[in-house]
């Protein structure tokens, strides 16, 4: 239900990205850190290995995406 949530405003982010640059970021560092520690519970044993290529390796694919396409900060004093 969270990410069905995130999703809905990640679209509605998608039409106005620079204003929704930090609901973009979130999502970005979110499933990065979300997919590191998924990493460290598989290479540990507490989940399943085959989650390192089921769950870990799509969420920090997803990260890196989000990061990619994160807006960049507006810079200060604007044009002029």
């Amino acid at each position: 239900s969270v990410y069905a949530t995130l999703g809905a405003f990640l679209i509605i982010a998608a039409f106005n990205p620079p204003a929704h640059r930090s609901l973009i970021a979130f999502t970005a560092w979110s499933s990065l850190v979300h997919g590191s520690v998924m990493g460290v519970q598989a290479v540990k044993g507490v989940i399943p290995h085959s989650d390192l290529l089921l769950a870990v390796t799509p969420m920090l694919a997803i990260g890196v995406v989000f990061l990619l396409l994160t807006p960049p900060r507006p810079t200060a004093g604007g044009t002029g």
